[in-house]
């Protein structure tokens, strides 16, 4: 399937869906060139308490992951997204999440391999007492290419490791509540082997 975006044809993308080449030399990220789009195909919705994907289940406003390798790809999400369970799998989604909810889309517990999220459009909630923590994040690996984050409280947050990669994002506007709260677009932690990341 050739895939037509706003800046011309970026990618034939496998109909299981996938990562698509990178952004052209000189393609700036933005929120018209990243995050998901139409072109990619239909989204089909879930909000809690319906049906959920293959392979994953609701907990009260959170979509949960049943098992290893678990993929949503074209869903719109209307909640968080945890996975509990190594190496997900999210792609052409868009996740659009509730008033205090603490995630938007996260790997939960270190030693479960890599999230993977790509051309996905990750929105906070502005109303409620508190900011999602962040965008997108895991305490394991962690692969986010041509995403849109935006009103979480910090962008994305990532374990610095051998293969994690932050590439061609655009992030914001966040969401700032008051003085007492900052707002990080990006933010790394434990680095404990020098170069053990991308983040371009």
């Amino acid at each position: 399937m050739v895939v037509t975006k706003r800046f011309g044809v970026i990618a034939d993308l496998p109909a299981s869906g996938g990562l698509a080449p990178p952004l052209s030399a000189g393609q700036r990220a933005s929120a018209t060139t990243v995050g998901y789009f139409p072109e990619y195909g239909t989204l089909t919705v879930y909000t809690p308490g319906g049906a959920a994907p293959s392979g994953w289940h609701w907990d009260v406003n959170t979509l949960v992951t049943n098992g290893a390798n678990a993929v949503l790809d074209l869903a719109e999400v209307h909640g968080g997204v945890v996975a509990t369970h190594a190496d997900p799998i999210i792609t052409r989604c868009k996740v659009i999440v509730p008033a205090d909810e603490i995630f938007c889309v996260t790997l939960n517990g270190s030693g479960k391999g890599t999230l993977t999220v790509s051309d996905t459009t990750v929105v906070g909630s502005l109303a409620g007492t508190n900011p999602q923590v962040n965008g997108i994040s895991s305490d394991s690996g962690l692969v986010v290419q041509r995403c849109h984050v935006t009103q979480s409280g910090d962008g994305i947050h990532f374990v610095q490791q051998t293969g994690t990669l932050v590439s061609q994002n655009y992030i914001g506007p966040l969401r700032f509540t008051d003085e007492a709260q900052h707002c990080d677009g990006s933010q790394g932690f434990q680095d404990t082997v020098d170069g053990s990341f991308t983040w371009e």
